[in-house]
Parts: structure tokens; sequence; C-alpha cells
């Protein structure tokens, strides 16, 4: 959804339905967002708005070992001010008090459209863990022969590198 957040001049509320989608994580890596209803309370502020956001997710990845889909599911609920960026800079520059603790972020606009659905993706982006997996113990995929040993087993034989020969030698 558009929104034009120079535009909020009293408090309100809306949701807007995303549709499923992929969200690129680099590296020829995706994760593929179930449907869901992002809900969002605006307030005025100077020079744009406050976004109170919450939305309940449920997203597949794939296995960091052995490639077979991981759910992840949650809702999450956080907080962001829209302000406007005139010529380049923040409009509002303000001295940064060790004492403030600010629960939020604060994104500088250019223009006065925003597109909601980049929140999200951002959000889900910050709650995907780094290397997601099917289940704790999992075995991966074979190196040599390709087959998930989670879901059988396979006779192959890793070779050692001989440079690594020396190491075991060494006695436990």
């Amino acid at each position: 959804m558009i929104f034009n957040y120079l535009k909020v001049e009293k408090p309100f509320s809306f949701s807007e339905n995303i549709k499923a989608h992929s969200v690129e994580l680099g590296y020829h890596y995706e994760a593929l967002v179930d449907p869901l209803v992002f809900e969002i309370d605006a307030f005025p502020i100077k020079d744009g708005c406050h976004l109170n956001c919450k939305f309940q997710y449920s997203i597949s990845l794939p296995c960091a070992r052995c490639l077979e889909d991981v759910k992840l599911t949650g809702v999450t609920n956080f907080t962001v001010e829209l302000k406007q960026k005139v010529g380049g800079v923040p409009a509002v520059v303000e001295e940064e008090d060790e004492s403030d603790t600010q629960d939020f972020d604060e994104i500088f606009l250019e223009d006065e459209l925003f597109e909601t659905k980049t929140l999200v993706d951002e959000q889900l982006i910050f709650l995907l863990p780094e290397r997601a997996l099917c289940k704790d113990d999992c075995k991966g995929i074979c190196p040599i022969c390709g087959k998930n040993r989670n879901q059988e087993e396979c006779d192959c034989q890793v070779e050692i590198d001989p440079r690594w020969s020396p190491l075991s030698k060494i006695s436990r």
C-alpha cells in the first residue's frame, strides 16, 4: 500500500493484506512468506508520522544443511518514525541524549509516499535466523552422493585431505 506519511493529521489505524511473496536474502537465497495482515496505528509528529506496527508471519526457507523446508512462525510488534529528508539531510537533526533510550527506528525519506510492504520485508529480514535448521541434529546432504542423510544412510567414505593426516597421530 502506498502511504503518504506527511498527510497524517490525526491518529488513525489501518490494515493491509499482503499477498504471499518471497524476500531475497542474498546469494540466490530467499524466504517464502505466506499471506499476512499488516496492522498499523499512525500518529502525526513534526515532519512525519509515528507508526506502531504488528503482523503475524509464517515463513518457509531452506535448511542450511539438508535444504528441506523449514517453517518459522511468530508475531512481531515494532515502532518506526517516518520523517522527511530535505536536500539530502534529515529535516530535524537532534542531539542524541545518552539517557534517551528510544525503542523505535527513524526512517528519513525524500518522497512523500512510502510503500508499507517494505517495512514488513525489512522486519522479516531482522527476524530470520542466520542459519535455519530443520532440526538441531540435522545430518545434512552427503557431499559425495548427494543423499539427504536424515532420510537414508549412505556408504560413502569421505576422503581426508592428506595435509591433515598428522593430526590423526594425536591421541585423544
